[in-house]
């Protein structure tokens, strides 16, 4: 059984570790941005 490489890595593992950088970085983005874009749509407001 001959496996897909590049550079000598196979495809699967390529595959598994942009798709864990992909949301890694999301988890990390995703809420302070969304948090700003409700602040600046007037969806949300601080609690007092």
């Amino acid at each position: 059984k001959q496996h897909l490489t590049f550079s000598g890595t196979s495809i699967g593992n390529i595959m598994i570790s942009a798709i864990l950088a992909s949301v890694i970085i999301n988890e990390l983005i995703a809420p302070p941005l969304t948090k700003y874009a409700l602040f600046k749509a007037g969806e949300a407001t601080e609690i007092k």
